[in-house]
Order: C-alpha cells, then sequence, then structure tokens
C-alpha cells in the first residue's frame, strides 16, 4: 500500500537453524527485529529512515514494513531475540521502495463486436 509517497514492502525471513540455546528449536525464540537503513536518510533528502520494527515469532508471513519512502534505497537485515536477548543482525539485502503505478486516465471503450469491447486510455 502507499500514502503520500510511503509505500509498504514484505519481508520474509527464515527462522535460525541456531537459536543459541543448544537444540535449534523455533519455539524458544521470543521474537524478531527488522530494521531498513536508508544511506540516503538525513537532512539533504527526503528519504525516512524508520525504525525497528519488532515481530512476534507467529506473525504471519511475508510481514509487512511500513514508511518507506517511495524513490529511495532501503538495506533490510533481521535479528532474533531469545531468553537470553537478541542475536547479532543477520546479512542484509537491499532494494528500492517503488510506489505503484498512477491509474490509466481518459479511459474510452469502444463498441467492436457484438461480445467485445475495447478500452483505451
Amino acid at each position: 500500500g502507499e500514502q503520500s509517497g510511503l509505500v509498504v514492502v514484505l519481508v520474509s525471513y527464515l527462522f535460525p537453524s541456531q537459536t543459541g540455546l543448544g537444540n535449534g528449536m523455533p519455539s524458544l525464540l521470543t521474537s524478531f527485529q527488522i530494521q531498513a537503513l536508508s544511506s540516503e536518510a538525513g537532512s539533504s533528502s527526503n528519504c525516512l529512515q524508520p525504525t525497528i520494527m519488532s515481530v512476534s515469532t507467529t506473525s504471519p508471513f511475508p510481514v509487512p514494513f511500513s514508511g518507506l519512502t517511495k524513490g529511495c534505497s532501503y538495506s533490510f537485515s533481521v535479528r532474533a531475540e531469545n531468553l537470553a536477548g537478541f542475536g547479532l543482525w543477520g546479512e542484509s539485502q537491499s532494494l528500492q521502495a517503488i510506489g505503484t503505478s498512477s491509474s490509466p486516465q481518459n479511459l474510452i471503450a469502444s463498441a467492436r463486436y457484438s461480445l467485445q469491447v475495447d478500452l483505451s486510455w
């Protein structure tokens, strides 16, 4: 979705194979954090620097991350939390936040045959 130049991206990740508690059981994880960093954020840019988002281990996938500025590049990373605290941030993945295109304007419908209509804009 998108409002006023802001976009939402859907983030997916895999549970870590090692939870830090010895047996690799995803149920021992308590939460995840997702961060989106923009090297373009700052006073001379309109790129917003979103805060870190906390996600439950039972949240549906993919996870919507909102508040990103359309046209700005972001680097996403995830870290897991267990009973001992948060682990290290995982490898980051980068993308440019793009919005949806505008809707077609000046739609024209023309009957071609009895069961066919041509649409143009």
